[in-house]
């Protein structure tokens, strides 16, 4: 079961990738010079794109299940458990999305919203 600093944060029909980041690369020219001189410096870690429904019983409900996902907005690293079960350190959240209405599901009440995020691993 995925988490982020220990808690359960992503609902339901998670979906996970984590990839690279582009290798960092300086480009110098010089006068009188034709091309260009390519400096590698390193790889820039990696991230990971994150999409998932919250269904919860009641819209006070899906209001607290967002407000918790964004307070890690916190320019804070934290362990981060992917659905996979692989454990990445430092973890950073950069982005929450809700993604359009707030729609209502089979029982009178139900609310649910799907959203996206993004992690970076530093």
């Amino acid at each position: 079961m995925p988490s982020f600093n220990g808690v359960n944060i992503f609902g339901k029909c998670v979906v996970m990738i984590t990839v690279s980041n582009p290798r960092a690369e300086q480009k110098n020219k010089y006068p009188g010079l034709s091309g260009t001189e390519r400096l590698d410096q390193g790889a820039m870690g990696l991230f990971t794109s994150v999409e998932g429904i919250f269904e919860v019983a009641d819209y006070a409900s899906l209001n607290a299940a967002e407000a918790l996902f964004r307070s890690y907005i916190d320019g804070n690293a934290y362990i981060f458990i992917d659905n996979f079960g692989n454990s990445w350190f430092p973890v950073k959240l950069l982005s929450f999305e809700p993604q359009g209405r707030v729609r209502t599901t089979g029982g009178a009440g139900h609310a649910m919203r799907a959203y996206k995020a993004v992690f970076d691993h530093i």
